[in-house]
């Protein structure tokens, strides 16, 4: 475990998870009470620069900033990029909510520089959760615009119900 200085670590540009309101106000409530020594680890990866990228615990990095902590407990782990983002995924699939749009994105990314996206995200993604999520590729760029924001006041919809609207 180690005790890293919040400004000596950095959010990844790949987080997909989101947390409402509530959860949000409930999270740092959590925290404050908690303190930097009980709060839950965040899981980072060491960067060439020395530096330290979230994989794990973007949100809880965040409100310890603005709680005004100088420090948090966090796991390293060793990843590359695709190891990071698959890793990212699987933990927020497991307690947080997906924006679908920018995992879109994430992904098609991916696919576009070449790389096999069952090899990639088999861990955290099925087959099919894969082709429903390159499917909102072909939404009407109002139509997506209207369905993100949805998202966000409705974070229960799935990815097989945007997949559905996709076709």
């Amino acid at each position: 475990m180690l005790k890293l200085c919040l400004d000596q670590i950095r959010a990844n540009v790949w987080n997909c998870n989101f947390l409402g309101t509530v959860e949000q106000q409930a999270l740092k409530q959590r925290m404050s009470e908690d303190g930097p020594e009980k709060t839950l680890p965040i899981v980072v990866r060491k960067m060439p620069d020395g530096s330290y990228e979230i994989v794990d615990g973007e949100h809880r990095w965040t409100i310890a900033k603005e709680l005004g902590w100088k420090t948090i407990q966090a796991l390293e782990r060793d990843a590359d990029d695709l190891q990071s983002r698959a890793l990212c995924i699987s933990y927020n699939r497991l307690r947080g909510r997906l924006n679908w749009f920018k995992l879109y994105e994430v992904v098609k990314k991916d696919l576009d520089a070449g790389i096999d996206l069952t090899k990639a995200y088999g861990e955290a993604l099925t087959r099919t959760e894969l082709e429903w999520l390159l499917s909102l590729g072909n939404l009407m760029p109002k139509a997506r615009l209207i369905l993100e924001e949805s998202l966000k006041k409705y974070p229960e919809y799935s990815l097989e119900q945007l997949y559905m609207l996709s076709l």
